[in-house]
C-alpha cells in the first residue's frame, strides 16, 4: 500500500504539480498538459543531475536527495504559481474533461486494454541484463556507472555508449523513492506511466491538428491506438517497441518523446498559440538525451527541419535562435560523446 501511494506521489502528483509552471496561459486541457510538461521538466533535471553526479563520482543516495529537493521545489512552485497567478483551474479541468464523442471513449478502452496486456503479460527482454541490471547495481552499490552489471567488477574506463543517456539511473531513482524493485518498476509501473504520457501527447496533437472538430480528435486518438496494435509484424517496428519495450530508453524515445517534440514544434514554430513555452521544448530535448544516445542526434534533426521550414524560409530568425538554444544541450552532448570516443 505504501509503495502504491509513493508511486502515485512521485509518478503522478509531483510531475503534474511541476507542470503547472507552464500552464498559466492555457484555457483547456490544463491537467493533461501539466502532466506531460512536468515530466519533461523532471526528465531534463534528471539528465543534468545524473551526468553531473556521475562525472563527479558522487554516491547514488546523494543524487536521490538532490533530485527530491529539486522535484518538490518545482512542484511547490507550480502549485503556488497556479494559485497566485489566477484561480485554481478545477472548473476548466471539468470543462476540458467533457468529451462527448464515442470515438474518444472507444480509444480509452483500447488504451486501457493495451496497458493491461503490457502490465499483466510483462515481456521479458534480453536487454534486461543491462538496463535492469544497471539499475539494480546502482541501488546495491550506491554508485553511478562505476560497476559493470555484467561482471560485478569495476568498469575499466568510461562506458561511453551509455553514460550520456543514463535512463537506467532514472529507473533506479524511481525504484528508490517508491521502494519497488527495478525489474518490477520497469515492467509493471513504467509502462502505465509511459502509455499515459504517449497518449496524452497524441491527444494534444489531435487537438492541434483538428482544433474545433471533437469528432476528428477522437477518431485521431482511436487511430493512433489501433495502429499501435496492428503493426507488430516485426520485432523492429516502432509499434513493437511501444507495445512490449516502452520502458527501455530507446523505445521511450521513439514512442513518447519524439511525438511530444513534434507536437511542441508544430505549436511553437507556427506560433498558433501562446500556451506553450520554448522552455518546454528545451526540456524535452534534454529528456531525449536522457532516454537514448539516438536522441542526441535525432532531436536536432527534427527541430532543425522545423526551424528551416518555419524560420529560415519565412525569415523568422527569432524562431531559429530559440530552436538553436533548445537543441544546444544535444549538440554539446554530441561533442562530448565524440571526445570520449576519441579519448578511448
Amino acid at each position: 500500500m505504501a509503495s502504491c501511494l509513493q508511486t502515485l506521489l512521485w509518478g503522478g502528483i509531483v510531475p503534474t504539480a511541476a507542470g503547472l509552471i507552464f500552464t498559466k496561459h492555457r484555457k483547456e486541457n490544463i491537467w493533461a498538459a501539466a502532466f506531460l510538461f512536468g515530466y519533461g521538466l523532471l526528465f531534463a533535471v534528471s539528465e543534468l543531475l545524473i551526468l553531473t553526479m556521475t562525472f563527479l563520482r558522487q554516491p547514488f543516495h546523494r543524487l536521490v536527495w538532490i533530485w527530491v529537493v529539486v522535484a518538490v521545489g518545482a512542484a511547490l512552485w507550480g502549485i503556488v504559481r497556479s494559485i497566485v497567478g489566477r484561480k485554481v483551474q478545477l472548473l476548466l479541468f471539468f470543462k476540458s474533461a467533457k468529451i462527448s464523442t464515442i470515438y474518444f471513449w472507444i480509444a480509452l478502452l483500447v488504451i486501457a486494454f493495451q496497458i493491461a496486456v503490457s502490465v499483466f503479460g510483462a515481456h521479458m527482454d534480453a536487454d534486461d541484463a543491462f538496463y535492469v541490471g544497471t539499475a539494480t547495481t546502482t541501488l546495491q552499490e550506491d554508485s553511478l556507472y562505476q560497476i559493470n552489471p555484467y561482471t560485478g567488477g569495476e568498469y575499466q574506463g568510461i562506458p561511453t555508449r551509455y553514460i550520456l543517456s543514463p535512463f537506467p539511473i532514472y529507473l533506479s531513482v524511481m525504484s528508490e523513492l517508491t521502494g519497488i524493485h527495478p525489474a518490477v518498476m520497469a515492467h509493471r509501473i513504467f509502462p502505465i506511466i509511459f502509455y499515459v504520457l504517449a497518449y496524452t501527447a497524441y491527444y494534444l496533437l489531435g487537438k492541434t491538428l483538428f482544433q474545433k472538430n471533437t469528432r476528428a480528435q477522437g477518431q485521431f486518438l482511436l487511430f493512433c491506438a489501433l495502429i499501435q496494435m496492428s503493426f507488430y509484424y516485426s520485432v523492429y517496428t516502432s509499434s513493437t517497441f511501444f507495445l512490449v519495450r516502452i520502458w527501455q530508453g530507446k523505445a521511450f524515445l521513439a514512442s513518447v518523446l519524439l511525438p511530444v517534440i513534434f507536437y511542441l514544434c508544430l505549436e511553437l514554430f507556427r506560433e498558433a498559440t501562446r500556451e506553450i513555452s520554448w522552455w518546454v521544448l528545451g526540456f524535452f530535448c534534454m529528456a531525449a538525451c536522457l532516454a537514448s544516445s539516438m536522441g542526441i542526434m535525432l532531436v536536432p534533426v527534427m527541430v532543425g527541419i522545423f526551424a528551416f521550414l518555419y524560420g529560415v524560409l519565412e525569415w523568422k530568425w527569432m524562431r531559429v535562435g530559440k530552436a538553436f538554444l533548445c537543441i544546444l544541450p544535444c549538440l554539446l552532448l554530441g561533442m562530448v560523446y565524440i571526445l570520449l570516443v576519441l579519448k578511448g
